[in-house]
C-alpha cells in the first residue's frame, strides 16, 4: 500500500529528510560515483553535462552542491531532481521503507527495503589509467611506514613470513620521490586486469592514516596535472580493491568467499591474519563507506561467491540496509559487537590489532586470550558463517520493544 493523500505531514517528511541526511553520502553516492576529497565527496553532477566532478557532498552539513549549474540541497532533494521516482509521494515512500521510518501515516506499507533506483547512466567512457602503471611502484616498503607498521606487528611465526607476500599480492605501492615520498598507494584494478583508480595516502608510523592537512591524492588527478592523462570524455568508475586476485587462483587458491570491507588496509590485515584468512575466502575494501553499491558486487555474484559485508561499527546500519536491497548478500556483525572496546569507528582491523597487543601481554578477556591465532576471533567467523538474516539497530530495537511488550502482556 503506498503513502495516502499528497503531501505527508511535516513532522513525518522531517523524520524521514533526517533519516536520509545522515546517510546522503550513501543515497547519493548509489547513483553518482563520488570520491572523498577531505571532508566531502565529489562527482560528477547528473543533472549537466559534466567533464570534471562539480558535485560536492558535505555530509557534515547534510548537503550537495554543483558548483556549474547550480543545484543543491539535502537528500531527498537529490532524489526528487534526479527522477529517479515519479515525485515527491512515491520518493518519500522509497525512502521510508529504505530507512525504517515507522508512522500510523504509513499504516498498511509494505516495508520491505526498496530496490535502488539508479539514475540514467553516464555515457562517458570509463577512464582507464596505464596499465603497467602499479607495478612500477609495488614494493620500496623500507620507505614505507605502513608496511614497516605491518612488519613490526605481533603476528604468528607464519604471518609475519606472508606480510610482505600480500602488500605484493594487492600490488600495494609506495611512492618513492618528490612531496609524496613513503605514501602507500592503493590501486583499485577489475577483473579485465584494467586499472580503474588509485589512491596515494600519507599514514604515520603508527598504522594510521595522515587526517590534517595534504594526505591523500588521487593518482588519475596527479597524471592529469603532469600532462600524462587526459581525462575529458571520461569517468571514474570504481571497483573494489583486491578485485584483481580473482584471477590469482595459482598463487592463493580457488576461491568461493568474498569477504568486503571499507578500508583497503583493513583488506590487507584480514588477508595476513591466520585466524580469519583461508584459501577460499578473498578480502575485499570498497575503499570508502560511500562506495558501497550494486555494481561493485557484480564481478563477485557472476562467479557465484558468497558474500559477506564486514562494516566499520559506524558504517553497521547503512551497509546492513543495502545487504537487504540485494538478493543474498549478507553482513557480519563481528565489529560492531566489540563497539565498547574499538569506538564508534572500529574496523576489522582494530579488532585483529587489539587481540594481538592482548595475546602479546597475555590478557585474559571474557573469551579467553585471544590474540590473532586464539580462538575467539576464530569462533566468531565461524559463527558468522552460520549467520541469521541482515538485522540493522532499528530492527534489533523493535524486537526488544515487542518483547518488552509481551512480557507487559504476560504479567498483565
Amino acid at each position: 500500500m503506498s503513502i495516502q493523500g499528497g503531501r505527508l505531514s511535516k513532522q513525518l517528511e522531517s523524520r524521514i529528510r533526517e533519516a536520509a541526511n545522515e546517510r546522503i553520502v550513501e543515497l547519493i553516492g548509489e547513483r553518482v560515483e563520488l570520491r572523498q576529497r577531505g571532508r566531502n565527496w565529489l562527482g560528477l553532477c547528473p543533472f549537466h553535462d559534466d567533464h570534471s566532478p562539480s558535485l560536492s557532498v558535505n555530509p557534515q552539513k547534510r548537503v550537495y552542491k554543483c558548483f556549474s549549474c547550480g543545484k543543491g540541497g539535502d537528500a531527498v532533494d537529490f532524489l526528487l531532481e534526479s527522477g529517479a521516482f515519479k515525485g515527491y509521494r512515491e520518493t518519500m515512500e522509497y525512502l521510508a521503507k529504505r530507512l525504517g521510518v515507522y508512522s500510523s501515516e504509513l499504516a498498511g506499507m509494505d516495508v520491505t527495503p526498496a530496490p535502488v533506483v539508479q539514475c540514467k547512466p553516464s555515457s562517458l567512457e570509463t577512464l582507464l589509467l596505464p596499465a603497467g602503471l602499479p607495478a612500477k611502484y609495488v614494493g620500496n616498503y623500507e620507505l614505507n611506514p605502513l608496511a614497516a607498521w605491518l612488519k613490526a606487528l605481533p603476528w604468528q611465526a607464519t604471518e609475519a613470513a606472508s606480510v610482505d607476500w600480500w602488500l605484493r599480492q594487492y600490488l600495494v605501492g609506495t611512492s618513492a620521490k618528490g612531496e609524496t615520498l613513503g605514501w602507500t598507494i592503493w590501486w583499485q584494478i577489475d577483473v579485465d586486469g584494467n586499472v580503474r583508480d588509485g589512491k596515494a595516502m600519507k599514514y604515520l608510523s603508527n598504522g594510521h592514516r595522515c587526517k590534517e592537512g595534504y594526505c591523500v591524492n588521487n593518482i588519475g588527478a596527479m597524471l592529469e596535472k603532469a600532462g600524462k592523462l587526459n581525462r575529458k570524455g571520461t569517468q571514474t568508475r570504481h571497483c573494489l580493491f583486491g578485485l584483481h586476485l580473482l584471477n590469482c587462483v595459482e598463487d592463493i587458491g580457488a576461491i568461493t568467499e568474498a569477504w568486503i570491507v571499507e578500508s583497503e588496509k583493513s583488506a590487507v590485515i584480514a588477508a595476513i591474519d591466520g585466524c580469519i584468512s583461508s584459501p577460499q575466502r578473498l578480502w575485499l575494501a570498497t575503499g570508502g563507506k560511500g562506495n558501497l553499491n550494486a555494481e561493485a558486487l557484480k564481478p563477485l555474484e557472476e562467479r557465484g561467491l558468497r558474500i559477506t559485508l564486514v562494516p566499520d561499527v559506524d558504517a553497521y546500519d547503512s551497509w546492513c540496509a543495502f545487504a537487504k536491497a540485494q538478493k543474498g548478500v549478507r553482513v557480519s556483525d563481528i565489529v560492531k559487537r566489540h563497539v565498547e572496546e574499538l569506538g564508534q569507528h572500529g574496523d576489522i582491523a582494530d579488532l585483529i590489532t587489539l587481540r594481538m597487543n592482548e595475546q602479546r601481554q597475555g590478557i585474559q578477556t571474557a573469551d579467553g586470550v585471544k590474540g590473532v591465532g586464539g580462538p575467539g576471533l576464530q569462533d566468531e567467523m565461524q559463527c558468522d558463517v552460520a549467520m541469521q538474516p541482515v538485522r540493522t539497530s532499528d530492527d534489533e530495537a523493535r524486537s526488544a520493544s515487542h518483547q518488552t511488550s509481551g512480557a507487559r502482556e504476560e504479567r498483565g
